[in-house]
Parts: structure tokens; sequence; C-alpha cells
């Protein structure tokens, strides 16, 4: 079953390589036939290029000295023959070619001698058949060259056919097999369609049904995620449902409801801590009143400042900005979460629009304490003369601050290094007395503690 899943899975992936196939092989089959008319051609050329040399061979030797074969021209343009069949030899990639290809070369360079003896006059001291005889050897050497040339074509002719034939076999299996896998394929949509179809109608039943209970919506969830081989999501629903408990229907109709006391517990303390998000989640003790609790969040501004830093390293290496950072260790009453947002988009909207032509990018953080207050100011140097009002990051920074009783101004200024930006971040500082226990703890961390004292 697993196999036959494996295959129904990779029909897609098996299709395409076939009509990839297909395709390819169907392209080398016609660059086949091409070299094979190429090289036909070509043994055709040289064949009718050695009869116009056995016409000019043939014409001197019965003595008409007269003939037009024996005319410059004639033997020109057979030379010529010789040259356009080797230049058009060389971008015919075959079986040999290097070979033929210093086969015909030998024979332009011969077929160029023969006609020098032709023209050449007899001397007074050789008679007309010695001259005859010397001409009729080298025709002979022609003819075996010619032979030579026309053999090794063939040779080249037999391997391409050859070659063709494997190339026909692939191409006929593939030709074959591709329509078969797009049937398959086909039938394999329309199949998941039907139960995709089924499933929808499932569903659409038991949304008509006013009185539905609850599991059976999970065994359509259920079955339809084992269906479709979801392993992971069966075995996260399957695990879902063991940690949700033992469900109930309610009368109620159209609706249903959980009766579980760990969800009863959930709620009740989701409501309690979304009532404590309105005042700060820590509590801190302080020498002076040991007992009393301050409903106030502190956060070292240090810490965030490092953590954001840290997480655009990378890009401010790109960017290649030199970084200098003085900031001493400083409570802010102020959450962690917000504060991080509010370092975080101030750094990014201060580092965004780059002057790529700047020589010098640096950007510098330092705290100002200053009674109540904390300033943290940031300057980068080398940036680019915008409008920065209508920035998200900003907004977003303006935003948090004024929520947590600060605020934000940005000024820029001009110098022979570019424009520098400059903003400051204001926060409340906390009181001076020293921390001596600050808790923290989360949502979650709370529920299980109450779960485990319960």
């Amino acid at each position: 079953m697993k196999v036959l899943s494996t295959i129904q899975r990779s029909t897609h992936a098996i299709t395409l390589m076939a009509i990839l196939g297909l395709v390819s092989f169907s392209a080398l089959i016609q660059l086949n036939s091409k070299k094979v008319s190429e090289l036909r051609l070509f043994q055709e050329g040289i064949q009718t290029c050695f009869s116009r040399v056995a016409q000019t061979f043939t014409a001197r030797t019965i003595g008409d000295l007269n003939s037009t074969y024996i005319a410059n021209d004639f033997k020109g343009f057979t030379e010529e023959c010789f040259g356009e069949a080797m230049v058009a030899f060389e971008d015919i990639k075959s079986f040999k070619s290097d070979e033929i290809l210093a086969e015909t070369n030998k024979i332009n360079t011969e077929v160029y001698q023969l006609h020098k003896k032709i023209t050449a006059t007899v001397p007074l001291n050789t008679p007309e058949n010695v001259l005859i005889a010397n001409i009729g050897s080298r025709f002979e050497k022609l003819e075996i060259k010619r032979d030579n040339v026309l053999t090794l074509v063939d040779n080249s002719l037999q391997n391409l056919s050859e070659k063709r034939k494997d190339l026909k076999t692939f191409f006929y299996f593939f030709a074959i097999i591709t329509p078969f896998l797009i049937l398959l394929s086909l039938l394999k949509n329309i199949s998941k369609e039907k139960r995709f179809q089924k499933i929808e109608n499932n569903a659409s039943e038991l949304l008509k049904d006013e009185n539905f209970h609850v599991s059976k919506v999970e065994d359509l969830i259920g079955s339809t995620l084992r269906e479709f081989e979801f392993e992971n999501m069966k075995q996260l629903f399957d695990t879902y449902l063991a940690r949700k408990g033992s469900l109930q229907h309610s009368d109620s109709v159209g609706q249903s409801t959980f009766v579980n006391s760990k969800i009863d517990l959930e709620e009740q303390i989701s409501q309690v801590w979304n009532e404590a998000k309105t005042s700060p989640e820590k509590t801190v003790k302080t020498k002076k009143n040991p007992d009393a609790l301050e409903k106030k969040e502190l956060t070292n501004l240090e810490e965030s400042v490092g953590v954001v830093v840290d997480s655009l390293a990378e890009k401010l290496f790109i960017m290649g900005v030199n970084v200098d950072i003085n900031v001493r260790k400083t409570l802010a009453i102020i959450s962690k979460e917000d504060l991080d947002q509010i370092i975080y988009h101030a750094l990014t909207a201060l580092i965004q629009d780059s002057d790529k032509k700047a020589r010098n990018r640096s950007l510098n953080i330092f705290l100002k304490n200053n009674g109540n207050t904390s300033h943290l100011n940031m300057t980068y140097s080398g940036s680019l003369e915008v409008n920065l009002d209508n920035r998200v990051e900003l907004s977003i920074c303006k935003q948090l601050l004024e929520d947590n009783g600060g605020s934000l101004t940005t000024n820029h200024r001009k110098s022979s290094f570019g424009t520098t930006r400059v903003f400051n971040l204001e926060f409340k500082r906390s009181s001076k007395s020293k921390l001596v226990d600050i808790k923290k703890t989360t949502k979650k961390d709370w529920i299980e503690s109450v779960r485990f004292n319960a």
C-alpha cells in the first residue's frame, strides 16, 4: 500500500520526466537526420568536384589542348569546389570528421599540383608520353584519396544510422508511456476531486443538521487526515483531542459546549490575566518597604539596546556602519516587550535610506539620565535627507512611547560628511530605591502553577 501510494505521489514528476524525454529524443532524432543530410550532400559534392578533375585529365590525355576543361577558369572553379566542400564540412561534427577533413585537404592540394602538371609544356628532351604517365600517376593517387574520403563518409553515415536506431527505440518507449502517464495523472486528479467533493458534502450535511454531535466533526476531520495520509496532522489532531478531554453536546440547538473543568479554569485565569494586562506584570519589592508591591514593570535599557543591536548586527555589517554604544544599566518603567519594540523600530527607521555615496556611516547610541527621565540618543551619519513623517516604523515607535508616558523627537542636520539623523527617545525612570527582588511570569507558567496548586 505504501509503495502504491509513493508511486501515486510521484506520478506528476514521472509524467513530466516522460514528456521531457519524448521531446529530447525527438530533437536528437532531428539533429541526427540533419547530420545525415549534410554528410550525403558533402559526399555528392566531393564526387562532383572529382568529376571535374577527371574531365580535365581526360582532355589532356587525348591531347585536346584547346578544350574548355583545360582552361584556367575551369580548373580554378574545380579548386574552389573542393575549398567550398571543406568549409561546409567544418561545421559537421560526426564520426571521424577530423580524418575526413584532413583527407579532403590533401585532395585539394593534389588537385592543385595536378593542374600545374597539366598546364606545363613538354621540355625538348622529354617525350610527350613521359609527361602523360606522370600526370596519370598523380590522377591515380587522387582516385585513391577520393575513395578513402568516401569510405570515411560511409562509416560516419553508418555510425549515425546505428545511433538513430537507438534514439528511435527510446523515442517509441516514451511515445507509448507518456500518454499512459498523462491519463493516469488525469484519473488521479479526478479521483482526488471526487474525494474532496465527498468530504465537502459531508461537511455541508453536518452544517445543515442543527443537532449534530461534536464527535461526528472529529470523526470527519480524522478520516480526512487519514485518507490523504497527513500523518503528522493526524497525530497532532489526536494529541489535541487527548488533551482536550471529554466533550458533551449541549441541548441548545445549533450549538455545542465543552464540559471540562480545566477549560473553565483557563477561562477564569484568562479573564484575570486580561485584567492584569491593564497594569504592569512585574512586582517589585524595595528595602524601604519590603511588604509594599509597586505595580510597575522595570526594564534594563542597556540590556534591550544590546539585544536589538545584536539582531541588526548582520545588516549593519553589510551596510558598513561603525557602531558606538554608550549605555549603562538603567531601569525604566516600561515592559521589556514594548521597550524592545520601540528601540527596534527606531533603529530601523534611523538607518533606512542610507546614502551609498556617503564617505562615513556611523551609528552612535548613548544614554543621558535627567531627574526622573532617561534620554536615549540615537545618531546616524550617512543617510539621505527624506521626510520621515509617514514612516510606519516611527508611527509605531511614537505610539508605544506615548502609551508608556514617553516621547520621541527627531531631527537632522547636514555636514560635509552628509546628512545626520538624530532621534531622542525619552523614558520614565524608576525610583531610586534599590532593587531586592524582581519576579516575572508568563500566562502559560501562571496557568500551570495554578493547576498544580489546585
